[in-house]
């Protein structure tokens, strides 16, 4: 009987555990990134679009990227079939379960990211792109995957120097993030968000100005942001403005992937 005691104090105990870890999703911490463990996270890794470009569901790499000592896959999607070009996995949740899994099994951080509005300066596309995430059965699969999965909003989305008037755009920009971020966390959806710069990615002093205030907005505080690596060419390939840039980066009390 005692024995019997003692293990089901056990199975209580793993039990408490286990559904600890499952709300207990990745999360910034000032420039850091923290994961579900406690441990700080330096993310490695690539962008791979699961199944071919959506249209090979025999297509599966996520095993071979493991091997290279990447720690997550930034998983490019679309909202469908049709924003994806007729390819037929993006109807179907069960492949974006499929994929955030496999990337999962192989010991992997997912970054799931939107597709469609890549390098638009469209604010209300972009608003209606991100309903994607508040379908109840897209936010039961981030649920699922919440101590492992972040969600990249949108790949490249909205303007600021590339605008007409860039201190509107700035501030659109800014805007239109505040009202995703409100909806997504008022759908529950616990997990990292992470915002791309602007003008495609590039404009990483842009994405400075608006970081710190949006992650101050953010209910769960849990904001990472991006910048992509080939603004090099539109720092004019001058590495005096590439290391200011990067300097700058180094200063910023957020996390900068």
């Amino acid at each position: 009987m005692k024995n019997v005691i003692t293990f089901a104090i056990l199975f209580i105990a793993f039990l408490f555990v286990m559904n600890a870890n499952a709300t207990n999703p990745i999360h910034a911490n000032g420039k850091f990134i923290i994961g579900s463990c406690g441990d700080t996270i330096t993310l490695r890794g690539v962008n791979y679009a699961a199944f071919n470009w959506g249209w090979d569901l025999t297509d599966d790499r996520f095993a071979q990227i493991a091997l290279s000592g990447a720690n997550c896959i930034r998983i490019p999607w679309y909202s469908s079939s049709a924003a994806g070009g007729g390819a037929p996995v993006y109807n179907n949740l069960a492949n974006l379960d499929s994929a955030i899994s496999k990337c999962v099994r192989n010991k992997m951080i997912p970054i799931l990211v939107l597709m469609d509005n890549t390098c638009n300066a469209d604010t209300g596309a972009l608003l209606t792109l991100s309903n994607y995430y508040l379908q109840p059965n897209v936010v039961s699969i981030i649920n699922t995957f919440q101590n492992s999965l972040i969600i990249d909003i949108a790949n490249e989305a909205l303007y600021h120097n590339w605008a007409n008037n860039p201190t509107l755009a700035l501030s659109q920009f800014k805007n239109t993030y505040k009202a995703i971020i409100t909806n997504m966390r008022n759908a529950g959806i616990l997990v990292p968000l992470m915002i791309d710069a602007p003008d495609c990615g590039t404009d990483i002093a842009g994405l400075f100005t608006v970081a710190a205030s949006l992650q101050t907005f953010d209910s769960q505080h849990n904001l990472l942001f991006s910048a992509h690596a080939y603004w090099y060419s539109y720092a004019n390939n001058d590495s005096a403005t590439m290391r200011s840039l990067i300097t700058s980066a180094l200063t910023q009390n957020v996390p900068l992937v």
